[in-house]
């Protein structure tokens, strides 16, 4: 008897250090697949706000007037508010009793994938957030947007607006497309960004790590701020001149009263090109 108490309770830890090397959840067995698809009239709402706790949100223009909503993977509660202005939609993991030893059972959670297609306006705000996952945003038209994930990859690639507010607590941010105001801000993670037209204000802070800014042309009216705590400098911007100082920063200023650059890393190299 006791050899076999001793037998369970091992499978029971193996089970407990499979959920830690896996991610998944202990309480997660008969996982039912998901594949939910949902449309909405998009002249109806000014907002769109959408959460995702874990998974891979992707958020692109359509082809058409409509909002489209699709959520697949397993595992997973499609919840949306079409009451107002504002389009809520919420994609959570079920809550599930049952015990899985996940490397014993295998994974069955499968790809949580939440796609959302919008149609060609310019909304008032899109709030996009992701607790953990790939976040990925093509070609949208918004006078606000918001990112916000706690852990994963940001990738936008075409916003069209007047303001974007990017943060990551861990994970990469690209920027391959974009206009307006940006801020941009990790805790720890590269950010990438390629900027075509410079004409709004650009903040960009990460605690740790790597900041690379492609220019693709100089405006006339320009104010350059870059400090790293611990890193270094590397300005590549053939129609400029820097002498970066001894503690690491550089301030430039071409013209007046032109958009401000400002780039602060606590540690990370800094490089500016064009």
């Amino acid at each position: 008897m006791k050899n076999v108490v001793i037998v369970v309770l091992g499978v029971l830890v193996l089970g407990v250090i499979g959920v830690f090397l896996t991610g998944n959840s202990l309480f997660a067995i008969n996982a039912s697949s998901v594949d939910e698809e949902k449309s909405f009239s998009g002249g109806q709402f000014s907002t769109v706000e959408v959460y995702l706790d874990a998974g891979h949100v992707e958020v692109t223009e359509g082809d058409d007037d409509k909002i489209h909503v699709r959520l697949t993977g397993k595992d997973m509660d499609l919840t949306i508010d079409d009451s107002g202005d504002t389009l809520k939609v919420r994609a959570e993991s079920e809550e599930v009793f049952n015990i899985k030893i996940p490397f014993i059972t295998g994974n069955d959670d499968g790809d949580r994938h939440l796609e959302i297609a919008l149609p060609k306006k310019e909304f008032d705000k899109i709030e996009v957030k992701n607790e953990a996952g790939k976040l990925e945003l093509g070609k949208i038209e918004a006078k606000k947007l918001v990112v916000d994930t706690k852990a994963g990859e940001v990738t936008v690639d075409g916003f069209i607006g007047d303001y974007a507010k990017l943060s990551s607590d861990a994970g990469k941010i690209d920027i391959k497309e974009a206009t307006g105001k940006l801020d941009i801000k990790t805790k720890a993670g590269q950010i990438n960004t390629e900027i075509e037209v410079l004409n709004k204000d650009i903040n960009i802070e990460t605690e740790a790590g790597e900041v690379n800014v492609d220019l693709k042309k100089i405006p006339e009216d320009l104010k350059i701020e870059a400090k790293t705590t611990i890193g270094k400098i590397d300005a590549n911007l053939p129609d400029i001149d820097f002498d970066e100082s001894s503690n690491g920063t550089i301030v430039k200023e071409i013209g007046e009263g032109g958009p401000v650059l400002k780039i602060r890393t606590t540690v990370g190299k800094i490089n500016l090109n064009q």
